[in-house]
């Protein structure tokens, strides 16, 4: 009769607890996955792609900011960048880009490197104008004012055509006359007429302008509006331009 006892007693119990597993319960609480929010991801900028960045900041942003490499926005943080779409009205279209994309966009303008801007007018004119104007000390554009270098580079064909000139900043162009007009002219008339002369009268031996005056100098110099930028030479200048012009052959 005990063992009977037993045996029901493990029944019973196997049996309460098929019920038991067999019963679908409620969870005690809910969680309203509405009312939580996804934490934002992190984005790991390391691993982003830098010509993806490239590509984004070209196709959006290019056209008010500049190309990338000098572009006024270098550096910019995803907050700044985000400030801006949502502060400017003419940027609320980007509203569109993903916190991904704004991450790439950051990150190209990170790694950027602005270019070296040169201010140095010796260097400026070596790079820009020595090639066909000479050396520095013997540059046959010694005491070219800005005015003269600005309407050169948008009125003389070679000059024209040169898109390295064209890309000069009114700060550089400021520099390069700078340079030129603090270095010393020579002082000995041959070099000053192959500097100031040369160019539209031939060179010395064949001078069209041979057996000028010093006062027929001033008087071209005054009315002629194509040498009004020669009115910087002194008298003195212009006289030891006169002295080698005497007995020459040309002329005309």
């Amino acid at each position: 009769m005990k063992r009977f006892s037993i045996l029901f007693i493990i029944i019973v119990a196997l049996f309460a607890f098929a019920i038991l597993q067999s019963c679908k319960h409620e969870p005690l609480y809910t969680v309203d996955k509405s009312s939580t929010s996804k934490p934002p991801a992190v984005i790991d900028t390391n691993k982003l792609s830098g010509l993806d960045g490239v590509q984004l900041y070209n196709g959006n942003c290019a056209t008010c900011h500049g190309l990338l490499p000098t572009s006024g926005k270098l550096g910019a943080t995803v907050d700044q960048i985000n400030a801006g779409i949502v502060n400017n009205v003419g940027m609320h279209v980007f509203s569109v880009l993903t916190i991904t994309q704004l991450q790439s966009i950051s990150y190209a303008l990170k790694i950027t490197t602005p270019p070296v801007i040169i201010r140095d007018g010796v260097t400026l004119y070596t790079n820009n104008c020595s090639s066909c104007h000479g050396k520095l000390p013997e540059s046959v554009k010694l005491g070219a004012s800005v005015s003269r270098i600005v309407t050169a580079i948008s009125t003389v064909n070679e000059m024209i055509n040169a898109t390295s000139l064209h890309s000069l900043s009114s700060v550089q162009i400021d520099s390069i006359s700078g340079i030129l007009l603090s270095t010393p002219m020579p002082t000995d008339g041959s070099s000053l007429y192959v500097i100031n002369c040369a160019r539209c009268h031939n060179g010395l031996s064949n001078s069209r302008v041979a057996n000028a005056t010093s006062s027929e100098i001033h008087q071209a110099i005054n009315g002629k509006r194509d040498m009004k930028y020669l009115s910087t030479l002194t008298d003195t200048q212009i006289q030891a331009i006169a002295s080698v012009l005497i007995g020459g052959q040309g002329g005309d």
